[in-house]
Formats: structure tokens, C-alpha cells, sequence
């Protein structure tokens, strides 16, 4: 049976670091969001602060960021309502499940992904899947880091652990809908969202 390991395995260091649960070994880390989040284009929030003034934009950006805090609690009491039929079609395998990567300057790219489920008709067919919540429908163009995100998770599961992934699913429960929102990246998809996220981040995997 395979061993996986999830956040209860890992020993947090300061400074970025972490000791690997397979080895014990103390590494520097960076994840998949941090560096998706560290060549972001900003240019639009510097605009919008110089039209509306760095006072009133900040005001803004706590309020919705209280009003963001509610809804995640508000659709979290109500999770396991909005999955139910989701859930039908799938079942755990894990959840929290650590990946890891050795880059080339000795650093180490790590990520946890949500869940990896299997479909309950055909149980070889596996899937990396990323919960989101949103206080309405994303269209796709919006949600491109995520895909990449996920992306970069699907081989590094792989790699680690063994499997063969069908795909991956980004599942975005919603505040003001019933059932989540999901978007299914095939192989194909992941395959460009992977290199996708190596060229923005200039992060090479030899995946």
C-alpha cells in the first residue's frame, strides 16, 4: 500500500525550510502559489490605488477582505451539502498530500494537494484535485494560476508516489449555488499548464 504523507508528516523549519518526511533531511523550499505569486502582474492594483487614492484603496481592500473571510466560513459550514453530489462519483483516496521536487539551485518546489480521488466506476482513473471557494462562478480565464497550480501538483504526485493521473480537477464551492463548480484539465491541458507555469516562474522541473 502506498505510504502518503500530508501535513501532519512535516516538520516546519524557520526560514523557508522544512525537513523532508522521507529522508529527515532540512531543505529550503519555495511553493507552486508563492511563485505565481511572486511574478503576478500588479500593474492594474497600482493604478486603481493612484485613481482612487492609497487611503480609500486601502479601506477597500479590508473590507473585502473581511467580506471574503465570511463567505470561505459561511460555504465551509455548508461543504459537505454542496459536494454531496460530487462526491457520489468519486471516492478519497487521500487528502493533504504532500509532493515534492529537488530544483536545480538545491531548493526544493513543494506543494499540498487537496485531495487525490479515483473514479468510483473506474477506479484506475485518478485525479489531483484543488478545492476553491468564490462568492460567485469563475469563468475560465480567471482561473489560470489555479490551473497551474494544480498542474505543477498532477506530476510531482507522479513522481513521488506512483500514479498515473487521468486528470486533474479544480472543485470551487460557491456562496450563493448548491453544487460546486468544477473544471476538468485532461493530460493534454496539464501538460501545457506545467510549461506554462516553468516559463512565467523560469522554475525548470525534469519531470
Amino acid at each position: 500500500m502506498t505510504k502518503f504523507y500530508t501535513k501532519s508528516d512535516i516538520v516546519w523549519l524557520p526560514n523557508k525550510q522544512l525537513k523532508l518526511p522521507t529522508t529527515g533531511e532540512v531543505v529550503s523550499y519555495v511553493s507552486p502559489s508563492s511563485e505565481l505569486k511572486r511574478v503576478a502582474d500588479n500593474s492594474w492594483k497600482e493604478k486603481w490605488q493612484q485613481k482612487v487614492g492609497v487611503e480609500t484603496a486601502k479601506k477597500i481592500s479590508q473590507k473585502a477582505k473581511q467580506t471574503g473571510t465570511h463567505t470561505h466560513t459561511q460555504i465551509e459550514t455548508s461543504r459537505e451539502t454542496k459536494l454531496a453530489e460530487w462526491e457520489q462519483a468519486y471516492s478519497v483516496v487521500t487528502r493533504e498530500v504532500f509532493c515534492w521536487h529537488k530544483l536545480s539551485d538545491g531548493r526544493y518546489l513543494i506543494g499540498f494537494a487537496d485531495a487525490v480521488v479515483s473514479e468510483i466506476d473506474n477506479p484506475d482513473n485518478h485525479y489531483v484535485v484543488d478545492f476553491k471557494t468564490a462568492s460567485k462562478p469563475k469563468k475560465l480565464e480567471w482561473i489560470s494560476d489555479y490551473m497551474q497550480q494544480v498542474s505543477v501538483y498532477a506530476p510531482m504526485l507522479a513522481n513521488a508516489y506512483g500514479f498515473k493521473f487521468t486528470g486533474a480537477q479544480i472543485v470551487i464551492l460557491i456562496h450563493s449555488e448548491d453544487k460546486p463548480q468544477v473544471f476538468t484539465l485532461d493530460r493534454q491541458t496539464i501538460k501545457l499548464n506545467f510549461k506554462l507555469f516553468q516559463k512565467r516562474t523560469n522554475i525548470r522541473l525534469a519531470l
